[in-house]
């Protein structure tokens, strides 16, 4: 885009020219592409909203402003136009579902009456440019979401070989329950982290995920504590595979086997910043330690998920 710039910029005889996107929440439009000519400073990484007075009214509104002599605005736009050494003034608005997203200015060193003709130049190198990069950017996103759903696929290829491949049973019945139990845990989170566009998932959301039969107002056998905690997605499926084998070991041998028994899992963050879970189970069975002699499956990959893949 710094090409386009510069080529607008000497077709219009401009000492600058450039692109500045809108960024709503911070009330700035940062450069995007900038040309300036010889012996020409930049306009700066950032600009203000508010700097463009009455100006910044009017590319709101998705109209061209066409600026012949700064120094006849009587608002914080001349200040800042003329702090940049610009004369003249001519910026071109560009939106999206009634948003504006984008500004492309040019600045002249003398005052200068911008003709229909030149307007309608920039508007329409401007239009282009825009769908270009929308273009570029579009290519961009699903180049990276085929790579995400390469190496996603993968991740699932490598845990279901791991599951096959630690599992024991005596016959296929139990073969096939078993790993259907665990392949479940892993759907349920795949599901949750693509309800969230992927950018993680809600700890609670996964003890709910898994908890959900014992969470009854009726039946208060599950208690869960604990701060807002968004787990990163290469970290979410180890702990949903955790949260599983603790709930599948308290359902058969800990305090959900039983209708007095109760689980608390607590949780916080702790001064260095690492996640502390606490499940603790009373008048059930002693749950199923990671440590215990002889453990089974269950208990291996659970000590393996959370010493591999969990940094516990």
């Amino acid at each position: 885009m710094n090409t386009v710039c510069q080529t607008l910029g000497e077709h219009l005889r401009a000492t600058r020219v450039g692109i500045r996107e809108t960024d709503p929440l911070a009330g700035r439009l940062p450069v995007r592409a900038e040309w300036t000519a010889d012996g020409v400073a930049t306009a700066g990484a950032s600009l203000s909203w508010a700097d463009l007075g009455s100006v910044a009214a009017r590319l709101d509104a998705g109209h061209a402003v066409r600026v012949a002599r700064t120094g006849d605005l009587e608002d914080p736009a001349a200040r800042t136009f003329l702090g940049l050494g610009a004369a003249a003034v001519l910026a071109i608005p560009w939106g999206g579902s009634g948003e504006l997203r984008a500004v492309l200015f040019v600045h002249r060193a003398e005052a200068h009456d911008w003709s229909d003709e030149e307007v309608a130049v920039v508007e329409q190198v401007f239009e282009r440019t825009i769908h270009a990069l929308d273009r570029e950017r579009s290519e961009a996103r699903e180049k990276t979401m085929l790579r995400e759903i390469d190496h996603r696929a993968r991740n699932m290829l490598a845990i279901s070989q791991a599951l096959i491949r630690l599992v024991k049973a005596d016959d296929v019945e139990t073969l096939r329950t078993s790993l259907l139990a665990r392949m479940g845990a892993l759907g349920n989170t795949l599901s949750i982290l693509s309800a969230e566009q992927w950018e993680g998932a809600s700890l609670e959301v996964l003890l709910k995920a898994e908890l959900a039969p014992y969470l009854s107002d009726e039946i208060p056998s599950v208690t869960l504590r604990g701060p807002e905690v968004i787990v990163a997605p290469d970290k979410a499926r180890p702990m949903a595979m955790a949260i599983h084998e603790l709930a599948a070991n308290a359902l058969k041998h800990g305090a959900l086997s039983s209708p007095s028994g109760t689980l608390r899992v607590t949780w916080e963050i702790l001064r260095d910043g690492n996640l502390s879970i606490d499940w603790s189970e009373r008048n059930g069975e002693p749950a199923t330690g990671v440590q215990r002699p002889g453990s089974g499956f269950g208990t291996k990959l659970l000590g393996m998920t959370i010493e591999s893949q969990l940094g516990g």
